[in-house]
């Protein structure tokens, strides 16, 4: 018998074409909400006004052939290297050439599975220290899933980058990284007009003091440790010793900042939201719940699981890939033509925006059976192996692929594993979320739920 069917709350884009000043207004307020409704049935989808042309590319093999096979003449756009770079210069997400692969190069090492594997332990604790925060939480008032997630995962990335939490105010850091995003990291309707940077812009001004802290905190963590050296297997160390294997360049001060502060920004960010939509969708699903407790209690019994558990830990990663099909961390891949392409029924010119929907594609009516519902099934070993790989880009793909692609998914799941083994969530409100695109995808003022331990909650039953 199949499990019953669930469609959680999803931003869809109106049927007919918005007036310039409500389309203006969803520019700010959920950009998906202008996207043009055609992209989540059609395989190429070109809008234009005036001169200027965007096309968006839902077939896999357009995305292929940007993401691949003509990856240099697609440069990220402007818009993205606003939002990320923040005034600090290219890094590892905006850079392009030579000088990206030689960042690639130099930060691969870090990024090994061995390495990754090696610190599985980082993310069971911080998911241990979660638990026993909400343990010691006095009263029955409901958390906000999203900041949980945020402030665990922060704790991760504090722990494995910079090896440790006692020289970095967490706290102060994680709401930094949150305001920049809320603020610098938004869509704005002076970036779609093309106006001068010196145009008004919502949020511009607290979103700067939030990217100087950021920059300053990184900044004093590198000097510090270059001035007074330590054994640490974290990523800043290993940064620090790194050569590129090719030209033996050794990272600048302002080059580490810029690698380290993209890692710290995005690198919690995004792992935060995978598993706040996860929670949210396995308590809105009993069967999945269900299913998810009873493999957690196969394979881990009452302790917390291990690393070298997660590879049996199958149905909890298919729970985990599911909820970033219907809620991708990053929504939205842009780039600008550097040059005349012609990829299949797509004739892009020099300066042209492409967009790659993100979002769009994982619910394409001719890519996914029955896109706009949750089902874990969709990611079965057999059936994901047999999908087209372009389908599918919760880290992109192509040689840009997400660098901590394996240390976020081995993160999710050991962390979801730990919470639900321990934990249930009743979700306040679940019609009430409000899935909004930022720089990323994130429940619009919060998921708030009550936490339950699992043993009172079988016994209430």
């Amino acid at each position: 018998m199949s499990p019953p069917r669930f469609q959680p709350p999803a931003p869809t884009p109106p049927d007919r074409e918005l007036p310039l000043w409500q389309w203006l207004w969803q520019v700010y307020r959920n950009p998906i909400l202008t996207w043009p409704r055609a992209v989540f049935e059609e395989p190429y989808v070109l809008r234009q006004a005036g001169r200027l042309s965007a096309h968006f590319l839902l077939d896999p093999a357009l995305v292929k052939g940007v993401l691949l096979d003509h990856v240099e003449a697609f440069p990220k756009a402007p818009i993205m290297r606003r939002m990320i770079e923040f005034e600090n210069g290219p890094n590892i997400l905006t850079a392009e050439g030579e000088y990206w692969r030689m960042l690639r190069r130099t930060a691969a090492p870090g990024f090994q599975a061995k390495k990754i594997a090696a610190m599985g332990p980082v993310f069971v604790d911080a998911a241990q220290r979660r638990l026993q925060a909400w343990q010691a939480r006095q009263g029955d008032a409901p958390i906000d899933l999203a900041k949980e997630m945020m402030f665990t995962t922060l704790d991760v990335i504090i722990e494995t980058m910079l090896s440790g939490r006692d020289e970095v105010d967490t706290q102060r850091l994680g709401e930094a990284i949150a305001t920049y995003i809320d603020t610098i990291g938004r869509v704005q309707p002076a970036d779609v007009l093309n106006l001068p940077a010196w145009a008004p812009r919502p949020g511009k001004r607290r979103g700067t003091i939030a990217g100087n802290y950021i920059r300053a905190e990184t900044l004093r963590i590198v000097q510090n440790r270059r001035a007074r050296p330590v054994e640490r297997p974290d990523l800043l160390n290993l940064m620090l010793d790194a050569r590129d294997p090719e030209s033996g360049h050794a990272l600048t001060d302002q080059e580490l900042v810029n690698t380290i502060g993209v890692f710290i920004g995005a690198g919690h960010e995004t792992t935060a939201l995978a598993l706040t939509w996860a929670l949210y969708l396995i308590h809105q699903h009993p069967s999945t719940e269900a299913r998810l407790r009873a493999e957690i209690a196969e394979v881990c019994g009452d302790a917390p699981p291990r690393p070298d558990q997660a590879d049996r830990l199958v149905f909890a990663r298919q729970v985990i890939e599911e909820a970033m099909r219907l809620y991708p961390p990053v929504p939205n891949i842009p780039r600008i033509a550097a040059q005349d392409v012609t990829i299949g029924e797509a004739h892009i010119r020099t300066g042209d925006f492409v967009v790659i929907p993100v979002y769009a594609i994982h619910r394409h009516a001719k890519l996914w059976h029955d896109p706009w519902a949750f089902n874990p099934a969709n990611f079965d070993p057999e059936l994901a192996a047999s999908r087209t790989r372009y389908a599918y880009l919760p880290f992109g793909a192509g040689p840009r692929i997400c660098i901590g692609m394996g240390f976020a998914m081995l993160e999710a799941v050991l962390i979801l594993a730990s919470l639900i083994q321990a934990r249930r969530f009743e979700i306040i409100d679940p019609a009430r979320v409000e899935p909004q695109q930022t720089i990323t995808l994130k429940p619009r003022d919060g998921i708030f739920a009550r936490v339950r331990e699992v043993a009172r909650f079988a016994a209430a039953a």
